[in-house]
Protein backbone atom coordinates (compact mmCIF):
# COMPACT_ATOMS: atom_id res chain seq x y z
CA UNK A 1 0.00 0.00 0.00
CA UNK A 2 1.28 3.63 -0.95
CA UNK A 3 0.26 6.82 0.15
CA UNK A 4 -2.48 7.71 2.66
CA UNK A 5 -2.27 4.50 5.47
CA UNK A 6 -5.40 2.38 5.54
CA UNK A 7 -5.98 3.91 9.33
CA UNK A 8 -5.92 6.93 7.62
CA UNK A 9 -8.13 6.10 5.24
CA UNK A 10 -11.02 4.57 7.74
CA UNK A 11 -10.52 7.30 10.07
CA UNK A 12 -14.56 7.09 10.38
CA UNK A 13 -15.67 7.13 13.88
CA UNK A 14 -17.70 4.33 15.46
CA UNK A 15 -18.97 4.56 19.18
CA UNK A 16 -20.89 1.99 21.11
CA UNK A 17 -24.45 2.05 19.61
CA UNK A 18 -24.04 4.38 16.76
CA UNK A 19 -24.93 3.37 13.38
CA UNK A 20 -22.04 3.46 10.82
CA UNK A 21 -21.73 2.41 7.12
CA UNK A 22 -18.71 0.92 5.14
CA UNK A 23 -17.92 0.47 1.64
CA UNK A 24 -16.05 -2.21 -0.06
CA UNK A 25 -12.90 -2.23 0.23
CA UNK A 26 -9.32 -3.56 -0.59
CA UNK A 27 -8.63 -5.77 -3.81
CA UNK A 28 -8.48 -9.90 -2.71
CA UNK A 29 -8.78 -11.49 -6.51
CA UNK A 30 -11.71 -14.12 -8.25
CA UNK A 31 -12.46 -17.04 -6.81
CA UNK A 32 -14.18 -17.68 -10.11
CA UNK A 33 -13.23 -17.88 -14.00
CA UNK A 34 -10.56 -15.82 -15.80
CA UNK A 35 -10.55 -12.42 -17.42
CA UNK A 36 -10.98 -12.64 -20.77
CA UNK A 37 -9.42 -9.01 -21.43
CA UNK A 38 -6.48 -7.51 -20.17
CA UNK A 39 -7.18 -3.78 -19.01
CA UNK A 40 -5.10 -1.06 -19.96
CA UNK A 41 -1.71 -1.21 -17.83
CA UNK A 42 -1.65 2.64 -16.90
CA UNK A 43 -4.94 2.16 -15.24
CA UNK A 44 -4.35 -0.85 -13.42
CA UNK A 45 -0.87 0.74 -11.53
CA UNK A 46 -3.01 3.62 -9.92
CA UNK A 47 -2.15 4.16 -6.60
CA UNK A 48 -4.38 5.18 -3.52
CA UNK A 49 -2.06 8.60 -3.37
CA UNK A 50 -2.79 9.11 -7.32
CA UNK A 51 -6.88 8.53 -6.70
CA UNK A 52 -6.70 11.17 -3.89
CA UNK A 53 -4.24 13.12 -5.69
CA UNK A 54 -6.49 13.29 -8.78
CA UNK A 55 -9.33 14.20 -6.88
CA UNK A 56 -7.64 16.95 -4.91
CA UNK A 57 -6.54 18.40 -7.92
CA UNK A 58 -10.71 19.08 -9.36
CA UNK A 59 -12.41 17.66 -12.15
CA UNK A 60 -12.07 18.61 -15.28
CA UNK A 61 -15.20 20.29 -17.23
CA UNK A 62 -16.69 18.19 -19.85
CA UNK A 63 -17.01 18.71 -23.35
CA UNK A 64 -20.03 18.50 -25.42
CA UNK A 65 -17.95 16.33 -27.75
CA UNK A 66 -17.18 12.69 -26.81
CA UNK A 67 -14.01 11.43 -23.97
CA UNK A 68 -11.84 8.50 -24.65
CA UNK A 69 -12.65 6.76 -21.15
CA UNK A 70 -10.32 4.47 -19.48
CA UNK A 71 -12.66 4.28 -16.39
CA UNK A 72 -16.23 5.07 -15.12
CA UNK A 73 -16.21 5.99 -11.76
CA UNK A 74 -18.91 4.96 -9.11
CA UNK A 75 -18.06 7.65 -6.41
CA UNK A 76 -21.36 9.57 -7.20
CA UNK A 77 -22.84 6.77 -4.80
CA UNK A 78 -23.46 8.20 -1.54
CA UNK A 79 -24.09 5.09 0.83
CA UNK A 80 -25.37 3.07 -2.59
CA UNK A 81 -27.55 6.34 -3.23
CA UNK A 82 -27.64 8.17 -6.59
CA UNK A 83 -26.86 11.78 -4.90
CA UNK A 84 -26.20 13.17 -8.63
CA UNK A 85 -28.82 12.58 -11.36
CA UNK A 86 -27.14 14.49 -14.22
CA UNK A 87 -23.58 13.71 -14.07
CA UNK A 88 -21.29 10.50 -14.76
CA UNK A 89 -17.55 10.96 -13.38
CA UNK A 90 -14.93 9.36 -15.40
CA UNK A 91 -11.20 9.29 -16.34
CA UNK A 92 -10.02 10.14 -20.24
CA UNK A 93 -6.05 10.60 -20.88
CA UNK A 94 -5.41 10.60 -17.57
CA UNK A 95 -7.67 13.26 -16.71
CA UNK A 96 -10.48 13.29 -14.29
CA UNK A 97 -13.43 14.23 -16.37
CA UNK A 98 -17.18 15.28 -15.63
CA UNK A 99 -20.00 14.52 -17.76
CA UNK A 100 -23.42 15.42 -18.21
CA UNK A 101 -25.94 13.69 -19.18
CA UNK A 102 -29.38 11.84 -16.70
CA UNK A 103 -29.69 9.25 -15.32
CA UNK A 104 -32.60 7.16 -15.21
CA UNK A 105 -34.32 3.71 -13.62
CA UNK A 106 -33.61 2.58 -10.06
CA UNK A 107 -31.63 5.53 -8.27
CA UNK A 108 -31.35 3.21 -5.00
CA UNK A 109 -29.75 0.54 -7.09
CA UNK A 110 -26.94 -0.27 -5.26
CA UNK A 111 -28.89 0.74 -1.72
CA UNK A 112 -31.64 -1.92 -1.74
CA UNK A 113 -29.76 -4.29 0.48
CA UNK A 114 -26.08 -4.81 1.79
CA UNK A 115 -24.80 -7.23 -0.91
CA UNK A 116 -26.06 -7.85 -4.35
CA UNK A 117 -24.52 -9.46 -7.49
CA UNK A 118 -24.05 -6.29 -10.19
CA UNK A 119 -22.58 -6.13 -13.79
CA UNK A 120 -22.20 -2.68 -16.21
CA UNK A 121 -22.33 -2.07 -20.11
CA UNK A 122 -21.80 0.04 -22.76
CA UNK A 123 -24.35 0.99 -25.07
CA UNK A 124 -24.95 1.92 -28.50
CA UNK A 125 -28.14 2.31 -30.17
CA UNK A 126 -29.45 -0.26 -27.79
CA UNK A 127 -27.37 -2.51 -28.33
CA UNK A 128 -24.56 -4.04 -25.90
CA UNK A 129 -20.83 -3.37 -26.97
CA UNK A 130 -18.84 -3.71 -23.67
CA UNK A 131 -19.74 -5.20 -20.42
CA UNK A 132 -17.95 -6.69 -17.45
CA UNK A 133 -18.43 -9.94 -15.57
CA UNK A 134 -20.51 -9.85 -12.93
CA UNK A 135 -19.51 -9.09 -8.84
CA UNK A 136 -20.68 -9.29 -5.46
CA UNK A 137 -20.18 -5.78 -4.49
CA UNK A 138 -21.30 -4.51 -0.59
CA UNK A 139 -22.19 -1.08 -0.42
CA UNK A 140 -23.35 0.87 2.25
CA UNK A 141 -22.88 -1.40 4.95
CA UNK A 142 -24.59 -0.20 8.11
CA UNK A 143 -23.39 -1.58 11.56
CA UNK A 144 -23.40 -1.19 14.99
CA UNK A 145 -20.45 -2.07 17.60
CA UNK A 146 -22.20 -3.20 21.35
CA UNK A 147 -20.15 -5.59 24.01
CA UNK A 148 -20.89 -6.69 27.28
CA UNK A 149 -18.34 -8.23 28.97
CA UNK A 150 -18.56 -11.73 27.80
CA UNK A 151 -18.28 -11.01 23.83
CA UNK A 152 -18.64 -8.23 21.49
CA UNK A 153 -21.16 -7.92 18.49
CA UNK A 154 -21.32 -6.48 14.88
CA UNK A 155 -24.11 -6.01 12.94
CA UNK A 156 -24.95 -8.99 10.48
CA UNK A 157 -27.24 -8.06 7.54
CA UNK A 158 -29.07 -11.63 6.02
CA UNK A 159 -27.59 -10.73 2.56
CA UNK A 160 -24.41 -11.65 3.71
CA UNK A 161 -23.99 -15.81 3.65
CA UNK A 162 -22.75 -17.32 6.75
CA UNK A 163 -20.75 -19.36 4.47
CA UNK A 164 -18.22 -16.33 3.40
CA UNK A 165 -14.92 -15.86 4.64
CA UNK A 166 -14.63 -12.91 7.70
CA UNK A 167 -11.77 -12.29 9.74
CA UNK A 168 -12.14 -10.15 13.04
CA UNK A 169 -8.64 -8.48 13.39
CA UNK A 170 -7.66 -7.03 16.38
CA UNK A 171 -4.43 -5.11 17.15
CA UNK A 172 -3.15 -2.22 18.87
CA UNK A 173 -2.48 -1.17 21.90
CA UNK A 174 -2.33 -4.96 23.32
CA UNK A 175 -1.01 -6.95 20.02
CA UNK A 176 -2.63 -8.50 17.13
CA UNK A 177 -4.56 -11.42 16.46
CA UNK A 178 -7.18 -12.70 14.20
CA UNK A 179 -10.46 -14.46 14.90
CA UNK A 180 -13.21 -15.66 13.29
CA UNK A 181 -16.60 -14.69 14.66
CA UNK A 182 -19.55 -16.69 14.70
CA UNK A 183 -22.62 -15.80 12.61
CA UNK A 184 -25.81 -15.52 14.35
CA UNK A 185 -28.47 -14.68 12.21
CA UNK A 186 -31.52 -15.14 14.07
CA UNK A 187 -30.05 -12.13 15.38
CA UNK A 188 -28.77 -10.08 13.10
CA UNK A 189 -25.16 -10.34 14.81
CA UNK A 190 -21.36 -11.57 14.44
CA UNK A 191 -20.62 -12.35 17.83
CA UNK A 192 -17.08 -12.79 19.46
CA UNK A 193 -16.94 -14.38 22.06
CA UNK A 194 -13.68 -13.97 24.21
CA UNK A 195 -14.16 -17.38 26.64
CA UNK A 196 -13.83 -19.37 22.77
CA UNK A 197 -10.60 -17.44 21.72
CA UNK A 198 -7.09 -17.26 23.16
CA UNK A 199 -6.91 -13.63 22.59
CA UNK A 200 -5.19 -11.91 25.90
CA UNK A 201 -7.19 -9.62 27.67
CA UNK A 202 -7.01 -6.41 26.83
CA UNK A 203 -7.94 -3.37 25.08
CA UNK A 204 -7.95 -3.64 20.67
CA UNK A 205 -8.75 -1.56 17.50
CA UNK A 206 -10.50 -3.98 15.53
CA UNK A 207 -11.80 -4.44 11.56
CA UNK A 208 -13.88 -6.71 10.47
CA UNK A 209 -13.22 -8.51 7.02
CA UNK A 210 -15.55 -9.88 4.96
CA UNK A 211 -14.71 -11.60 1.42
CA UNK A 212 -17.76 -11.98 -1.08
CA UNK A 213 -16.34 -15.24 -3.53
CA UNK A 214 -15.27 -13.45 -7.10
CA UNK A 215 -15.15 -10.30 -5.23
CA UNK A 216 -13.70 -7.77 -3.09
CA UNK A 217 -12.65 -7.80 0.71
CA UNK A 218 -15.19 -5.27 3.04
CA UNK A 219 -13.18 -4.00 6.14
CA UNK A 220 -16.15 -2.81 8.41
CA UNK A 221 -15.41 -0.95 11.83
CA UNK A 222 -12.99 2.02 12.56
CA UNK A 223 -9.43 2.30 13.88
CA UNK A 224 -8.66 4.40 17.26
CA UNK A 225 -12.03 5.04 18.12
CA UNK A 226 -14.25 2.33 20.00
CA UNK A 227 -12.23 -0.56 21.39
CA UNK A 228 -13.11 -4.13 21.63
CA UNK A 229 -11.89 -5.17 25.83
CA UNK A 230 -11.39 -8.16 25.96
CA UNK A 231 -12.22 -9.77 29.00
CA UNK A 232 -12.88 -6.76 31.10
CA UNK A 233 -13.64 -7.12 34.63
CA UNK A 234 -17.05 -7.62 36.07
CA UNK A 235 -17.88 -4.35 37.51
CA UNK A 236 -17.19 -2.98 34.14
CA UNK A 237 -20.29 -0.97 32.83
CA UNK A 238 -21.21 -2.75 30.01
CA UNK A 239 -25.25 -4.30 28.64
CA UNK A 240 -26.01 -7.70 29.38
CA UNK A 241 -25.13 -9.33 26.48
CA UNK A 242 -28.68 -9.98 25.13
CA UNK A 243 -28.99 -6.51 25.51
CA UNK A 244 -25.36 -5.38 23.45
CA UNK A 245 -26.74 -8.17 21.10
CA UNK A 246 -30.62 -5.93 20.37
CA UNK A 247 -28.41 -3.10 19.90
CA UNK A 248 -25.89 -4.66 17.42
CA UNK A 249 -28.44 -6.40 15.34
CA UNK A 250 -31.32 -3.99 15.31
CA UNK A 251 -30.06 -1.95 11.89
CA UNK A 252 -29.94 -5.66 10.21
CA UNK A 253 -32.61 -6.02 7.05
CA UNK A 254 -34.13 -9.54 7.87
CA UNK A 255 -36.52 -8.71 4.21
CA UNK A 256 -32.97 -8.73 2.56
CA UNK A 257 -33.12 -11.22 -1.09
CA UNK A 258 -30.92 -14.10 -0.88
CA UNK A 259 -27.68 -13.26 -2.82
CA UNK A 260 -26.79 -15.75 -5.80
CA UNK A 261 -23.08 -16.53 -6.73
CA UNK A 262 -22.12 -14.73 -9.82
CA UNK A 263 -22.79 -15.91 -13.22
CA UNK A 264 -20.69 -14.58 -15.37
CA UNK A 265 -17.13 -13.91 -14.57
CA UNK A 266 -15.57 -13.13 -17.30
CA UNK A 267 -15.81 -9.78 -19.58
CA UNK A 268 -16.09 -8.43 -22.44
CA UNK A 269 -14.18 -4.61 -22.79
CA UNK A 270 -15.38 -3.77 -19.11
CA UNK A 271 -13.76 -4.96 -15.89
CA UNK A 272 -14.79 -3.91 -12.19
CA UNK A 273 -11.79 -3.08 -10.53
CA UNK A 274 -10.95 -1.77 -7.02
CA UNK A 275 -10.27 1.74 -7.17
CA UNK A 276 -8.12 1.84 -3.42
CA UNK A 277 -10.20 2.80 -0.13
CA UNK A 278 -13.27 4.95 0.27
CA UNK A 279 -14.48 6.64 3.52
CA UNK A 280 -16.69 8.99 4.91
CA UNK A 281 -15.74 11.65 7.26
CA UNK A 282 -14.80 11.69 11.11
CA UNK A 283 -17.44 14.19 12.09
CA UNK A 284 -20.21 12.37 10.22
CA UNK A 285 -22.08 10.56 13.30
CA UNK A 286 -23.33 8.19 10.87
CA UNK A 287 -20.25 6.99 9.37
CA UNK A 288 -21.29 7.89 5.61
CA UNK A 289 -18.86 6.57 3.10
CA UNK A 290 -18.37 7.88 -0.83
CA UNK A 291 -18.75 4.32 -2.66
CA UNK A 292 -15.35 5.74 -4.65
CA UNK A 293 -13.78 2.35 -4.20
CA UNK A 294 -14.70 0.43 -7.11
CA UNK A 295 -14.53 1.59 -11.14
CA UNK A 296 -15.12 0.30 -14.03
CA UNK A 297 -12.45 0.20 -16.25
CA UNK A 298 -12.12 0.22 -20.03
CA UNK A 299 -10.02 -2.44 -21.80
CA UNK A 300 -8.87 0.29 -24.56
CA UNK A 301 -10.06 3.45 -24.65
CA UNK A 302 -13.93 3.93 -24.97
CA UNK A 303 -15.58 6.28 -26.95
CA UNK A 304 -18.08 8.14 -24.66
CA UNK A 305 -20.21 11.47 -24.58
CA UNK A 306 -22.66 13.90 -26.25
CA UNK A 307 -21.52 12.69 -29.55
CA UNK A 308 -20.97 9.50 -29.25
CA UNK A 309 -24.47 7.94 -29.12
CA UNK A 310 -23.51 5.64 -26.17
CA UNK A 311 -25.29 4.96 -22.87
CA UNK A 312 -23.64 3.36 -19.35
CA UNK A 313 -25.88 1.15 -17.43
CA UNK A 314 -25.87 -0.69 -14.27
CA UNK A 315 -27.25 -3.59 -13.69
CA UNK A 316 -28.55 -5.00 -10.19
CA UNK A 317 -29.11 -9.04 -11.13
CA UNK A 318 -29.99 -9.80 -7.44
CA UNK A 319 -33.07 -7.01 -7.44
CA UNK A 320 -33.42 -7.01 -11.05
CA UNK A 321 -33.45 -3.73 -11.55
CA UNK A 322 -30.80 -1.42 -13.85
CA UNK A 323 -29.85 2.42 -13.54
CA UNK A 324 -28.73 3.92 -17.96
CA UNK A 325 -26.85 7.20 -18.02
CA UNK A 326 -27.33 8.62 -21.20
CA UNK A 327 -24.66 11.77 -22.37
CA UNK A 328 -26.04 15.31 -23.44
Amino acid sequence: MTGLSRRDLLKIGGAVGIGHTAGCLRLQGDSGGEETVTPNPSTDTTTEAQLVDENAAGTSAASSGSHEINRFYLDHFDDGNLRDTETLYARANGNRVEINGTWEGDTSIMSRQTCARYSFEVLEDGSVIASSGEKLLIYGYQYVFAQSTEAAFITHHPSISAEWERTLRLSYPSGESEVTPEVRPDEGVFEFNFADSNVEPGRYDWILEITPPNSYTIEVGTFFDQLIQVNPPEDSPFPSSSEAMQDAGAVSNSSATLVQPSQKTTNDGLRIQDSGHGGGTSSDTTGRFLTRDVGIECSTGCAFGAEANRKFRINNLTSGTSLTFTPR
